[in-house]
């Protein structure tokens, strides 16, 4: 899945047939007022053309300018510029305005942050570039704020669980399980609530915690609690991140001894892999090799060979390749 389709999926209120709201409820009647007029507006051209009014040049921190600095960061977004969305959305949390635009903001930005995080490119050596530290480092001031000044508000469901959810993500993807499992457990605690309340944009999010909580599970030897968490992500996840939850889910189902299942999960990841024509972070020949396995122990030898020939011949990973070529010779001609 591409950074853009990522955040797309991630806030798609911007997205749909008619702009969405993006402030969090509770609002007063006011503001949503204030509200619903802009946005009124806006849905005239969007998301080709800014229709709205032009950012007034004072009076920066009313909340009729910072409502339309939060929409005017969104339309940045529509149009592929994450730098002038970025810097929008920091325009209006460091703002002394209203509380909903302010959480709001913090909201979207942290959706933004967790995806430069884990999608950020990495160089040969596999060293990061300054860019996902500056958001890493961003990300972890907004979530120490969210936690000091927004634990008791009424917001507090959905920010603290976007929140815990991306800080969850960040840390998984760091190696830090201890602190990963901490955070998702809060998120997984706050998560119906948030489901009750409305549609923010949560599928990818719930979708890679799920994926991380997964992969931790299979790490741990709790292979029942993987499959539970792997099939959660399946059904969230979309594109190369989805078929990379059907190949931890495959091999958490063969060590199960679920064979038909296993066999059933790679056929449907390999389906996906190929449509989107993308694999993530080396893990190519997992499906494969899932495959090739549950056929083994199924018993269905033929099938196996034109997998197993498969991953000998045009696998990436060395190792998946001298495991092919010795269950060649085990299954024989």
């Amino acid at each position: 899945m591409s950074f853009h389709s990522l955040l797309g999926r991630s806030i798609r209120l911007f997205r749909r047939e008619k702009l969405g709201s993006a402030l969090l409820p509770p609002i007063d009647d006011a503001l949503a007022e204030l509200d619903s007029s802009l946005r009124r507006q806006l849905n005239g051209g969007w998301p080709k053309e800014w229709t709205g009014p032009d950012l007034p040049s004072e009076n920066a921190d009313t909340d009729r300018t910072l409502l339309i600095s939060l929409y005017r960061a969104a339309f940045h977004c529509e149009r592929g510029d994450i730098d002038s969305y970025r810097a929008g959305l920091e325009q209006v949390v460091n703002s002394s305005g209203h509380g909903a635009m302010q959480v709001s903001a913090i909201r979207l930005l942290i959706s933004l942050l967790w995806v430069q995080v884990i999608e950020a490119p990495r160089d040969e050596q596999g060293e990061g570039s300054e860019q996902p530290d500056r958001s890493r480092g961003l990300l972890s001031t907004l979530c120490e704020r969210v936690d000091r000044d927004y634990a008791d508000s009424p917001w507090s469901d959905i920010v603290l669980f976007f929140s815990e959810s991306a800080r969850g993500i960040v840390s998984f993807y760091a190696g830090e399980k201890a602190a990963a499992k901490l955070h998702l457990r809060r998120a997984e605690g706050l998560q119906p609530r948030v489901e009750k309340t409305g549609d923010f944009g949560i599928e990818d999010l719930v979708g890679f915690a799920s994926l991380a909580r997964g992969q931790m599970a299979v790490e741990d030897g709790t292979c029942d609690v993987a499959r539970r968490w792997l099939l959660s992500a399946t059904h969230r996840l979309e594109g190369d991140t989805q078929a990379e939850a059907y190949a931890w889910l495959a091999h958490s189902e063969l060590d199960l001894g679920l064979l038909g299942e296993a066999r059933e999960s790679a056929e449907r990841g390999m389906r996906i892999k190929r449509a989107s024509g993308f694999a993530r972070d080396g893990r190519d020949d997992s499906l494969e090799g899932a495959l090739a396995e549950a056929l083994v122990r199924l018993g269905e030898s033929k099938r196996a060979r034109q997998v197993l020939m498969t991953i000998v011949q045009e696998g990436v990973s060395e190792s998946k390749r001298r495991w092919a070529e010795e269950a060649l010779q085990r299954i024989g001609n």
